[in-house]
């Protein structure tokens, strides 16, 4: 399953930590943020989790974070 995120992450060093955030709870996803794309899209790709997971911690470390459908 992939799903794809809105977000505000706007550097390298916010990309690592949400990245790092994520993996700790989801172990073997591939998890990517663009920040050459306008909408700075995170992209994860995993068995098994709800978007709201994903939302949920982005958004309790202070970033911005909404699927697109």
């Amino acid at each position: 399953m992939i799903k794809i995120f809105r977000t505000n992450v706007q550097t390298e060093y916010q990309v690592v930590e949400i990245t790092n955030l994520l993996l700790q709870e989801f172990h073997n996803f591939k998890i990517s943020i663009d920040l050459e794309d306008w909408e700075k899209i995170l992209r994860v790709q995993g068995n098994g989790f709800k978007s709201e997971d994903i939302e949920r911690i982005v958004s309790a470390y202070g970033y911005r974070c909404e699927e697109l459908i």
